[in-house]
């Protein structure tokens, strides 16, 4: 049978909104908070953040956190982003300051190397029926070019009535040249040429102003598609499933790390402490304000001073014992 909750007096709600409302409870809130910071930052990641519990909210994010809400912030945080930067009218290397822009060139400039997977990767991609097309036609093109230009007068009437004719004969070498595609760019010396080739690409899009940059393609098809699509990878379940494992492996990985850190070496709460208090307190108080919140407090005053004065309160005395009377 649970106890019933005892009314709070009405002077507990009155020193309570009073409190609340004087610069000395905030200032006492404040030293209090930045007091705990600082022994927070000596303590270690594995001591405070308990590694289950966060699993435990990772794993309930699909059930609390709304999908179709989250891809339209998405889209929003896009769209304000890229109006944001085509108002301006540098490069990414202007804005960039020297060292960044320095290292970045550094960067650039380690040999790239393929690995084993890579150019398993390339040689599938060459064998595809979409590489066996794009060679057809760029020797076809190539074909009709140069007829064109040795007889203007009947060589592109000539290749156009043969295209098929043509096609097919130049099907019959393509596997020839994919073979021959693959060996070059396995090469070595041949993958240095498209890592310079990448390099001067990288370097190019780094001093093109940002509008330009922006300004590169645009899409001829619906211009919601796109946000269609962010709606409905943002609620696939399967995609859904794939970034909880993944968020699940980022964060174990990240608490294995930082287990044993003080959590004053990744964030400088010492330093920081009042500034994080503070903003602390402008965000606690108008909580404690509201009035449910003013009415739990006040009950839970009120309960601490009956229980004090039940304490304090003498014990009442036994009663005295009866004396027996005496037998005759």
């Amino acid at each position: 049978m649970s106890r019933a909750t005892p009314t709070p007096a009405p002077g507990y709600g009155h020193y309570w909104e009073q409190r609340l409302g004087s610069a000395d409870f905030r200032r006492a809130l404040t030293d209090l908070i930045a007091a705990e910071l600082r022994t927070l930052s000596r303590q270690t990641f594995g001591d405070v953040i308990d590694l289950d519990l966060t699993r435990a909210f990772i794993e309930r994010g699909d059930e609390a956190v709304n999908p179709a809400m989250v891809a339209d912030l998405a889209i929003e945080t896009q769209r304000l982003v890229g109006e944001r930067l085509r108002a301006k009218r540098q490069s990414l290397h202007g804005l960039l300051d020297g060292t960044l822009v320095a290292d970045i060139e550094a960067l650039l400039d380690d040999e790239l190397v393929l690995s084993e997977h890579a150019e398993d990767f390339i040689a599938r991609l060459m064998r595809r029926e979409f590489m066996q097309n794009l060679f057809t036609d760029i020797i076809h093109t190539a074909l009709v070019s140069f007829y064109s230009k040795v007889n203007p007068l009947f060589g592109a009437f000539t290749m156009r009535a043969m295209e098929d004719q043509i096609r097919g004969f130049i099907r019959l070498f393509i596997p020839r040249v994919q073979q021959q595609a693959t060996e070059f760019i396995m090469d070595r010396s041949n993958q240095a040429i498209f890592a310079d080739f990448s390099r001067a690409i990288v370097r190019e899009l780094l001093h093109e102003p940002l509008p330009q940059l922006f300004a590169f393609a645009t899409s001829t098809g619906d211009k919601e598609r796109g946000a269609r699509f962010v709606t409905h990878a943002a609620t696939n379940p399967r995609l859904r499933a794939l970034s909880r494992e993944m968020s699940l492996a980022v964060w174990e990985g990240i608490h294995a790390r930082l287990r044993d850190k003080r959590i004053g070496d990744v964030v400088r709460l010492t330093r920081h402490a009042e500034w994080f208090a503070a903003r602390g307190v402008e965000t606690i108080v108008p909580i404690l304000e509201r009035p449910q919140v003013r009415r739990f407090v006040a009950g839970e005053l009120a309960r601490a001073a009956a229980a004090v004065d039940a304490a304090a309160a003498p014990a009442a005395p036994r009663p005295a014992r009866r004396a027996r009377p005496a037998r005759p």
